[in-house]
């Protein structure tokens, strides 16, 4: 089965421009733009770009903080070295 199953917990990562991390619980199964925009809603600065992967949920966050996102494929990503994965 794929994705996330109801009875794990889905944690959000997220990284800044210094490489500081960022790991918020956002609670059992596949996170919804309610639980990503409460997660993370309070700790994305207000910036000219900023970059995602293509998780339905992030949206919330561009359309809120008028932000212009730059989306990736994580599925992609995954493949590339350390160096080169967004």
């Amino acid at each position: 089965m794929w994705g996330l199953s109801r009875n794990k917990v889905c944690i959000g990562v997220a990284v800044d421009v210094h490489e500081t991390s960022l790991c918020l619980d956002e609670g059992l199964g596949k996170t919804s733009r309610k639980r990503t925009w409460d997660a993370f809603g309070g700790h994305i600065e207000r910036r000219p770009e900023y970059m995602l992967d293509k998780e339905k949920s992030h949206a919330v966050l561009a359309k809120r903080l008028n932000l212009e996102s730059k989306a990736y494929d994580a599925k992609k990503c995954c493949t590339l070295p350390d160096r080169d994965n967004p």
